[in-house]
This record gives C-alpha cells, sequence and structure tokens, in this order.
C-alpha cells in the first residue's frame, strides 16, 4: 500500500540540493566522476574561463615540489634556509621578512645532501599542497627558500605578472578549481598534474599591472601594522624599565622548601629566578602594580561545542586569537539555537581574552565587532571590576599578557601534562604595572591605528582578486574602475 505524495516533505528533503544535466561525452569515468567534481559553479566556472580564452597554468610556469626527505624537525635550530610549510602561506599572500620569525629553517648542508629538497627563489610562488590546501603565495623578500612536502612551487613564470598570477589563484576563479582538483587520499591534496592543468585568465597587462600595484599597497599596509605593532612594545616595556633587559637563564638555583611547598609546586621551572627578577625590574621603575584577580572580577571560562553550522553565531577558539586582536572573520560558526548559548559568558566591548591550553598566553581586547561571539572552553574571559573599569585599559592589558613580561609569567604559571595550561586562579596571580592613564590611552591610539590599517590591507587584497572576477565576469574597463575606486577609497 502506498501513501499519498506530500509534495510539501519533499520539497524540504531536496532543498539545498541540485542537479547537473551533461553530456555523457563530457564525464571522464576514468578521471572524475563524483558528483562534486561537476557542480553547477565548478561548470559555470569552467565555461566561463574558456570562453576568456583561458590558459592552462603550465603554459606561464614550471612546478616543482621535494619528495621524501629525511626527518629535519631536529636541525631546524641550526639551519639558516627558511623552509615554507603550510602554516608560512595560508594568511600570507606575500611570503616576507614580515614572517623572519615564525620560519623554521634548515641547513644548507642539509638540502645539499638531499636533492629531492627542492628550492624556490623571489617572485616565484608558493601553492599549497597538503593539510590545507590551495592557497597561493607570491615571495616578496626571501632570494631563497625551501619547500616542505606540504606545499609546491610555480617557478620560472613568464607571459604572467606573478602577483597577477597570486591574485588569480586567490581569487573565486582560481581557488575553486584548486579545490575542485583536491584530491582525497588519507587527507585532501594538490598533485602537480591536476595544478598544471588550472586554467588561467591573465587578461591585459594594462589589468595585471594595476592589480601588482593594489597588492604592493596591501603589503605596504602590513609593513604599517609591523611598524605600529612594535613601537607599541618597545614603548612599553621602556614604561615598565625592561627595554634593555633580558632574562637570566640560570642553569642552577635553590629554593627553600617551605617556600616550595607552600606554593603547591614541586616543578623546577616554576621556581626559575627570572620570574623574581622581572618583578625586581618593574618594582625599580616605582609603577605601582596590582595582581589580576584585584583589578578583575572572577575569571570565566568559555564552554566546548563541536556542532558548526554555515551561520550562526561566531564561536572563538585557541586559534582565532593572534597577535593582540580576535580573527573574527575566520572564526566557526555555531547554532543560534545551541543550549549551549545560554551560559553566562556573553561577550562585552572591553573584555579582554587569555587563551589558557595550547598555544596558551595570548590575548586581546574585545571590540564591537566581537561582541555578538560566544567562547570556547580553552578561553577565558577576563572583566574588570568596577573600581578598575576606567583605571586600566582593555588594549593596554592584552598588549601588556602579550609582551615579553606577560609572556614570562605565563611560563610561570603554566601546568604541564598532554598540553601546557593555566588554570583560573594562577593567572589572577600575575602580576600588572599600572601605568599613568596617558600612557595607556597612547599605547592604545597606536592599537587602534594598526587595526584601521589591518582592515585597509584586507581591503586592498580582496579588491585585488575581486577586480580579476569582475574582469572575467564584466570587462576589463569595469575591473580598472573598481581598482581605481577602491584605491581612493583604501587612502
Amino acid at each position: 500500500m502506498t501513501s499519498p505524495f506530500d509534495e510539501a516533505r519533499y520539497r524540504v528533503l531536496l532543498e539545498g540540493l541540485e542537479i547537473t544535466v551533461l553530456p555523457y561525452s563530457e564525464i571522464n569515468m576514468g578521471d572524475r566522476s563524483d558528483p562534486e567534481f561537476y557542480s553547477r559553479e565548478n561548470i559555470r566556472i569552467e565555461k566561463a574561463l574558456r570562453d576568456h580564452n583561458a590558459k592552462p597554468l603550465n603554459d606561464y610556469c614550471e612546478l616543482k615540489a621535494s619528495a621524501f626527505y629525511p626527518a629535519a624537525t631536529h636541525l631546524y635550530e641550526q639551519g639558516e634556509v627558511p623552509f615554507v610549510r603550510c602554516v608560512d602561506c595560508i594568511d600570507y599572500p606575500l611570503i616576507s621578512k614580515l614572517q623572519e620569525n615564525d620560519f623554521e629553517r634548515i641547513p644548507r648542508s642539509f638540502i645539499a645532501e638531499n636533492n629531492s629538497v627542492q628550492l624556490i627563489h623571489k617572485s616565484e610562488i608558493v601553492l599549497t599542497k597538503v593539510g590545507t590546501p590551495c592557497y597561493a603565495s607570491i615571495v616578496q623578500d626571501y632570494d631563497e627558500l625551501a619547500l616542505s612536502r606540504t606545499v609546491l612551487g610555480l617557478v620560472n613564470i613568464q607571459g604572467i605578472n606573478p602577483y597577477y598570477l597570486m591574485a588569480f589563484l586567490r581569487s573565486h576563479y582560481g581557488f575553486s578549481q584548486l579545490m575542485r582538483h583536491r584530491e582525497q587520499t588519507i587527507q585532501y591534496q594538490l598533485t602537480l598534474d591536476r595544478v598544471r592543468a588550472v586554467q588561467v585568465y591573465s587578461g591585459s597587462e594594462k589589468l595585471q599591472k594595476a592589480v601588482e600595484t593594489i597588492v604592493l599597497e596591501y603589503f605596504s599596509r602590513l609593513q604599517e601594522i609591523q611598524m605600529r605593532n612594535r613601537y607599541a612594545e618597545q614603548t612599553l616595556l621602556h614604561a615598565l624599565g625592561l627595554e634593555n633587559w633580558q632574562p637570566p637563564e640560570n642553569l642552577t638555583y635553590e629554593r627553600k622548601s617551605a617556600d616550595v611547598f607552600a606554593t603547591g609546586r614541586l616543578d623546577a621551572e616554576h621556581f626559575q629566578p627570572k620570574y623574581d627578577e622581572l618583578y625586581r625590574q618593574i618594582k625599580k621603575t616605582g609603577i605601582e602594580t596590582r595582581r589580576l584577580e584585584e583589578i578583575i572580577l572572577p575569571v570565566m571560562n568559555g564552554f566546548d561545542c563541536r556542532d558548526f553550522v554555515e551561520s550562526g553565531t561566531p564561536y572563538i577558539r585557541v586559534g582565532d586569537i593572534k597577535k593582540g586582536r580576535i580573527e573574527i572573520e575566520s572564526a566557526f560558526q555555531i547554532p543560534l539555537t545551541s543550549d549551549k548559548i545560554g551560559k553566562d559568558i556573553s561577550l562585552h566591548t572591553g573584555d579582554v581574552l587569555f587563551t589558557r591550553k595550547g598555544s596558551f598566553g595570548n590575548a586581546a581586547p574585545v571590540w564591537d565587532e566581537a561582541k555578538h561571539a560566544v567562547i570556547s572552553s580553552e578561553i577565558m574571559l577576563l572583566r574588570f571590576s568596577p573600581e578598575h573599569k576606567n583605571a586600566v585599559l582593555p588594549e593596554y592589558l592584552a598588549l601588556f599578557l602579550n609582551s615579553m613580561a606577560g609572556n614570562i609569567q605565563a611560563e610561570k604559571w603554566a601546568h604541564g601534562g598532554a598540553f601546557y595550561s593555566i588554570m583560573q586562579d594562577d593567572l589572577g596571580q600575575f602580576v600588572i604595572p599600572l601605568i599613568p592613564k596617558p600612557e595607556q590611552e597612547a599605547l592604545r591610539d597606536l592599537i587602534v591605528k594598526s587595526e584601521a590599517a589591518r582592515k585597509q590591507a584586507r581591503f586592498l587584497l580582496d579588491a585585488a582578486k575581486c577586480a580579476v572576477e569582475i574582469a572575467i565576469e564584466e570587462n576589463e574597463d569595469a575591473a580598472m574602475a573598481f581598482l581605481n575606486k577602491s584605491q581612493r577609497v583604501s587612502l
């Protein structure tokens, strides 16, 4: 016995699904027959590029990748050649000296002994291959970089502006093709043959040069950000009498057993002399200090949630707090209806977030754009007590916690285990110098200007990618007009 057809029910079941109708001759059953490969958007991109006489990437460059080589992690501290990995590319469309302190390095002798390790040079492009594939980055400052097995290189680039090529590969038309051509074994990855076949719309030399100009303006904003951030930290350390201070690294030291048992800590790292020396250095300045627990309300943790959705409430995790700011744009989303959101951890403008586990010790102020978000259990929420709300600026507190003085205290109070972490009570023991309010305000102004430059940088990079898309979807005149307007707006 069959039940009556329920149209409403089947409309709901079919919502979000799509059908692509193609001639059988256009499907290579020996290659890819998965439906995602033939999605409507992938077919649209393929047709649009064909209509614009796009050429395969292989026509513009050669591709290279490092093959198997012995483990080199134990050589990183001895190395001098930057070793490019996925993490060095994803958030860095231009690989530059701004990342100087972030690179791992391998010895030149290791490269000589293992000719399977490939090199890449200035103005060539790195493409992430495995792990988090499909992100292109142009080498801006370095004359020579070594490629890890997680990336591949686009070298000997000819017939196309490399800055434009990077922007194209990061645009919807380039990135979507790369995502389409990923292959899944243990994890998604790109192969050299599939990347060679990616179709590239080159456009005119005028368009390419205009895209390069705006990409370089994006880079100049990044340099401005680093300059302001460095100046802010140097100004802070000068105010604390720490600008020329180096923490001592004693090989041996002694502590009274009574002092050790009184703290409840038996690990030797907790009693390193550099911690007491830090406090003495700050005390010499005569600046008033307070323990963190004296200027904030009781610390709160967030909650665990793995129910991620495309549209919901931003869920801030440890990886979303970077370099003194909350990367709200890249945060995962959780359902608005999640019962966990009922937990009283709503964020307020002027709060400070602090990572307690994994990459512990990173802090960021909560600004208006993040106050509607929620936080994971690995993040602690710091909120000023009413009497100290106007005495300590959130930007200053975050800057201090991220500085050398804050990092050293994080080392002191961290607990070992599977991951190092900091407990709420221990965080409360951090010593916070209360520098004069005008000096805090000057530091805040530097941080605010740095954030404004960051937003301009993001706008310029998006404009470069968008111009490529406009050229394909409309025409180059419209793309040039868009770039000219974007440059005026960013000034």
